[in-house]
């Protein structure tokens, strides 16, 4: 039985240590598909970042990618400001250490990615970052690390996007739809419904974010499909 009332605590298979290396492997290259369809990443991340971007030609943007798994998101950013000229600085941070492998052969040609195999709570503090953004990383968290982490982007961050998923009975039963017919051979289709019991209503996020003492002008809002983001705008 699905039940969507509380947030689920039951771990991803690709949160093991000890799970199989060749799925977990898969589940990341399949995050290139899923991403674009229905995580919203790219509309969230031009609407409140890239628009406001010009080229310079003396210091890069800087923009953070946490839990950036196979760094797909961090190489759509490149290719959209290659093409634009703007300059731009992308860390992307990733504690499996499987995960760090395949990632680094899929940044090699680019110089402006760097990946820095470490904790998000391990986020360089020798600078303040334009923009840091997160895909589906939160709901990982139980909700006193999602505090403690809110706290320590607000202070790294001029910008901030969360992005997740919010919890509800027809988004699971949509993924797992999806998934049964295109995601095989992965944790994809297991995870990826577990994400969404893990996930969250607006009133959850925003008691975290009230919690959290971050930043006034920090928000929680919600879009399709089945979207929900804690915002914060310079």
């Amino acid at each position: 039985m699905i039940t969507v009332k509380n947030r689920s605590d039951q771990l991803e298979l690709m949160d093991d240590p000890e799970c199989d290396t060749i799925k977990l492997i898969r589940t990341v290259q399949q995050f290139k598909l899923i991403n674009p369809l229905f995580s919203g990443s790219r509309k969230l991340i031009k609407k409140y970042f890239l628009q406001q971007l010009r080229p310079q030609t003396e210091n890069a943007y800087n923009f953070v990618d946490l839990g950036a798994g196979g760094c797909d998101i961090a190489l759509w950013v490149s290719s959209w400001c290659r093409k634009r000229e703007i300059n731009i600085k992308i860390i992307c941070i990733e504690n499996d250490k499987n995960v760090v492998s395949y990632a680094r052969k899929q940044i090699a040609l680019h110089n402006e990615i760097e990946l820095l195999s470490v904790s998000a709570f391990e986020i360089p503090q020798d600078q303040e970052y334009d923009f840091i953004y997160s895909n589906h990383f939160l709901h990982h968290l139980p909700n006193s690390a999602i505090i403690e982490l809110l706290g320590l982007i607000d202070r790294a961050g001029k910008s901030f996007l969360m992005n997740d998923l919010k919890r509800s009975v027809w988004s699971y039963i949509g993924y797992k739809i999806f998934a049964g017919l295109f995601l095989h051979r992965s944790f994809a289709n297991y995870d990826g419904g577990l994400s969404i019991l893990r996930g969250f209503r607006k009133g959850e996020l925003e008691s975290l974010v009230k919690d959290a003492r971050v930043n006034t002008s920090t928000d929680v809002k919600e879009c399709s499909p089945g979207r929900i983001f804690i915002l914060k705008k310079e």
